[in-house]
Order: C-alpha cells, then structure tokens, then sequence
C-alpha cells in the first residue's frame, strides 16, 4: 500500500461497513494523516477513537454541518449512503444526491483537493444476465429502483465538477463482503434462519463479490492516482467470478450450518 502523507481526511459513513472498515485502516496504515470518521450515529465512536480515529457526529443534510467538516480538509472519502431495494424516492434522494450535494460543494469553497465518491454497479441492472460489464456499456432506462437512480445521479454530479477547482472520482464496488459486513451475509443468515433461503436456478449461478481490503485498496490508489485518471468512473471488483452458491454453502458450513436444498426453478 503506498501510504498518504500529511493529509487531513474525512470519511463519511463511518458507522457503516464500508466507511468505518475504510476509516480504521487508513488511520492504523496511514503516516502522519488526520483521519475524520463521520456518522450521524456515534455507536462506534469509542471503537473508531480507539483506531486512531477523530469522530465527529453529524448530519450530511445540513449544509453548516458539511461546511464546517471539510474546513482545512484535503481528502474526501464519501461513503455515506441508503442502501436499500425497497423504500420511499425522497429519502434516496435526500440521503444519496442532496447529501453528496452539500458534501461536495462545501468541499469546493473549502479547498478540499480529491473527493472519492463510492457509487454502485447497481446502475447496471436489468434483469438479465450480464458478464464483463465495462464502465462504457450502455444503462438500462429506467434504473432498477430508487437506490440506483439517486446514487447515479450523485455519481454525475460527482464526476461533472472534476477539474473546477477539486479532483473528483468515483468507485463501483460490486457486492462489498468481509469482516463488518452488514448487509450480505447478513441478511442471507436471516433469511436461513426463518427456513427462506433456496436455490435459485440450477444453482451454478455466477457472481462477482468485492472483499473490503480491495475496496480500500482501491480508494487509496483513487486518493494517490495522477489527474489524468479523474472525472471517470470505475467498476471495482475482486476480479474473479465465483459461484455463488459453492461459496455461500462454504460460509454456511463453517458455521455448522446445513446448506438450503430447495430449489427455486427459473423459467
């Protein structure tokens, strides 16, 4: 890892996988940084100051809040996000587009450098099966659900203001898994335990997964990348499809768990 030097850094939804996994690592690996954990919780404030963290709680939708965090900041990780298939526009809207928003320009009056936003290749789907998805294919239209479309619409407000006085960057990280995760894995385990999960189709289904440490990773190359590589966006991934269900029956073994035998047939 090329380490960041004498930099100022706030990372936004630190109390999420992402943003707190993100905030933790840059802040033990990190020589002479200031590494800013921000949420609107504090749950994992002791855990994050213990990390090497400084916590400040605060709403991303209040632009005085926003102006006041990126004061004498350099670097801007954004990470905060509602992530969720289901759920009312507005509150996408506020939480992914106005919060990036406000986040961004506060960014620009304040002198922030880099600003590295975390989007999502949920903007890619369809219903179909896709295989080699490229950061040029073409979108589906409508997007798949409110999620995608507010998070797409963060990402080109994103990317429009690269060279107008910041550098701008953002990341399509495909199914994000590891330590902390708080969203896949977890909800598979619910659904097992309420006798839900099964397989769908012939069970050879192929998916591409993103371990947290490569998503770091991938932030810190953003953060120490030449300008010429700002205002695009890229798809991040571990780079090598696995089977899903081989790999979620591997999970639930060793916990002891039986894997689902039922199957779903599709049409």
């Amino acid at each position: 890892m090329k380490k960041i030097d004498s930099a100022n850094v706030v990372i936004t939804g630190a109390a999420g996988f992402l943003g707190g996994r993100a905030a933790k690592y840059f802040a033990e690996n990190s020589v002479n940084n200031t590494i800013i954990a921000t949420a609107r919780k504090t749950k994992r404030k002791d855990e994050l100051e213990a990390h090497g963290c400084q916590f400040i709680e605060g709403d991303l939708l209040s632009p005085a809040f926003c102006h006041d965090l990126t004061k004498d900041t350099d670097i801007v990780v954004h990470c905060a996000a509602l992530s969720s298939p289901f759920g009312n526009y507005s509150a996408f809207y506020d939480s992914n587009f106005l919060a990036t928003k406000y986040l961004l320009d506060a960014s620009i009056k304040n002198g922030v450098k880099k600003f590295i936003f975390i989007s999502t290749p949920s903007i890619y789907f369809d219903f179909n099966d896709r295989f080699n998805v490229k950061e040029s294919d073409l979108l589906p239209s409508p997007l798949v659900n409110h999620y995608a479309t507010t998070k797409l619409f963060a990402e080109r407000y994103v990317l429009e203001a690269n060279g107008k006085q910041i550098q701008t960057i953002a990341l399509r990280p495909r199914a994000i898994i590891g330590a902390e995760d708080t969203v896949i894995f977890p909800r598979i385990l619910v659904a097992y335990n309420k006798g839900k999960l099964k397989i769908i189709g012939n069970g050879k289904n192929t998916c591409d997964f993103t371990c947290v440490r490569n998503v770091i990773e991938a932030i810190n190359c953003s953060i120490n990348a030449p300008v010429s590589s700002y205002g695009q966006a890229y798809n991040i991934t571990d780079g090598t499809p696995l089977l899903f269900w081989e790999s979620l029956n591997y999970v639930l073994t060793a916990l002891d768990l039986v894997p689902p035998s039922k199957k779903v047939l599709c049409l």
